[in-house]
């Protein structure tokens, strides 16, 4: 028997005169069939720009086995992707890419010892021809290399969304969403042009450091780039959402340890204690323009 499945769309979207915190949902339920097993809810929540729609994540159940979660996949959409239909494969039910209309900019790998800053800066350290597999999120093909998208990061115009982006396991963790217009390829990651992020205080707290070129201080081996820091109290006492320590040995254990760089992420939804609170360590960070 064919395992069924329900996919859960959840969709922030601003409408005109909606004041935040209004609640709009919409329901369509698709009778469940070998090539059509869909169950759609659209949510807004937030009020956005009236231009703007962001599909936040797609929860995969299985239907015919409990309701065991399969999967979430997190995707963004413009408005012209209100109408296209979303297929997953479903021998793989893993987290995919964007869809169509975003263009990946940049990809960094872990644990590869090569500067994750300088390959997105410059380019420094990237080979003339990186695996296939460095041109994708998904970890499942061979990577050694971080990539950069020449094309889009030197020839940086007309961006009008720019979104980075943490996987861990091929499972997307973590996501921060910019209004790219206005910006060069350097200045977009901040607080001002923050519209979306999975950790909700991110737009409203204070910070120390909302920087891609970060704290570094290698008399001191701080080497934090992409950094998204609320407070610095010791190792023990430093409190943020996201920092690349890209060299190591690093001055706080919580960075990370032996190869580079190391993509420290908060789990929850909220700023942590980077020593005692719910930290992950990312395999890969993306950057899409669109």
């Amino acid at each position: 028997m064919m395992a069924q499945f329900k996919l859960t769309f959840m969709l922030s979207i601003c409408i005109p005169n909606v004041q935040a915190g209004a609640v709009l949902t919409y329901e369509k339920l698709v009778p469940s069939s070998a090539n059509n097993n869909r169950c759609a809810v659209v949510t807004c929540d937030k009020k956005l720009r009236s231009d703007d729609l962001y599909v936040q994540k797609i929860d995969v159940y299985n239907i015919g086995q409990n309701g065991s979660k399969l999967a979430t996949v997190f995707a963004l959409a413009g408005k012209q992707e209100l109408a296209a239909d979303v297929s997953m494969d479903r021998s793989r039910p893993t987290d995919v890419d964007f869809p169509s209309g975003w263009t990946l900019a940049f990809r960094g790998t872990s644990a590869i010892n090569k500067s994750v800053f300088d390959a997105y800066k410059t380019g420094t350290g990237i080979p003339a021809n990186v695996e296939s597999g460095c041109k994708q999120v998904d970890s499942s093909k061979p990577c050694t290399n971080h990539y950069r998208n020449n094309e889009v990061l030197n020839n940086w115009k007309g961006v009008n969304k720019v979104t980075f982006v943490l996987y861990e396991n091929n499972a997307l963790v973590a996501y921060m969403v910019f209004d790219g217009r206005g910006t060069d390829n350097m200045n977009w990651f901040s607080q001002e042009k923050l519209e979306l992020s999975s950790w909700t205080d991110l737009k409203t707290s204070s910070y120390n450091f909302f920087s891609i070129e970060g704290d570094l201080r290698p008399s001191n081996l701080i080497y934090r780039r992409f950094i998204v820091n609320k407070f610095y109290g010791g190792c023990g006492g430093d409190l943020g959402w996201f920092s690349a320590a890209d060299f190591m040995p690093s001055f706080c254990p919580w960075e990370g340890a032996n190869n580079y760089p190391s993509f420290a992420y908060v789990k929850g939804s909220n700023s942590t204690n980077w020593s005692t609170g719910k930290v992950g360590y990312a395999d890969v960070m993306a950057i899409y323009v669109n």
